[in-house]
């Protein structure tokens, strides 16, 4: 068995684009693009259609090159129908999803593509058709195959451990500013 890096790419209808990365432990690289495309099936219901998948690729995490991209119908848009009233959210809301591995470790995941109907605030909102769909994902990350990665040395050549992802072990709402626009000078204010 071997860890591969899943890398699901998304973009919101006001073009604000975002990654999200999953490892995996999987006996070849054409399994863990099997596991990638269920992975974004599990994921669209969570998105409304102002979101999309715009590309998944599945690589190795020990041979630079030894990549294989979602054999699903691009791009896979959200399939969560928007309750009257509710509006998307923008991409820097985010419910952070922590999931346990081998303890002290664990996983964050930045879940985006969010609405008004599962966010109010800082809170995050019951909604019992999402909350289904939410659980279905969860459970498949919780699943057994999936790692959680650590640092084990610093930069500029990190290496990294992985810890089998055991449980869902609750969330939180992350409503962050949006980052520096490009062309500023990087520094101290004056």
């Amino acid at each position: 068995m071997a860890t591969y890096r899943l890398s699901i790419f998304f973009l919101s209808a006001d073009d604000e684009g975002w990654t999200e990365n999953y490892y995996l432990n999987a006996s070849s690289l054409p399994a863990a693009a099997t596991q990638l495309d269920l992975m974004m099936n599990t994921r669209a219901p969570l998105m409304c259609n102002k979101f999309k998948m715009v590309d998944g690729r599945a690589s190795d995490v020990t041979v630079r090159g030894n990549v294989q991209f979602t054999s699903n119908t691009l791009p896979v848009v959200g399939t969560y129908a928007l309750p009257t009233g509710k509006t998307a959210l923008e991409a820097n809301t985010a419910l952070v999803c922590r999931f346990s591995a081998t303890p002290p470790r664990f996983a964050l995941v930045y879940l985006r593509g969010l609405s008004s109907a599962q966010i109010a605030g800082r809170e995050k909102v019951v909604e019992s058709v999402w909350d289904s769909s939410f659980s279905t994902w969860h459970n498949f990350v919780s699943a057994g195959t999936f790692q959680a990665r650590h640092r084990v040395t610093p930069p500029p050549h990190a290496t990294y451990s992985y810890s089998t992802i055991t449980a869902y072990s609750g969330n939180i709402v992350s409503a962050r500013k949006p980052g520096r626009p490009f062309g500023l000078l990087v520094g101290r204010r004056t």
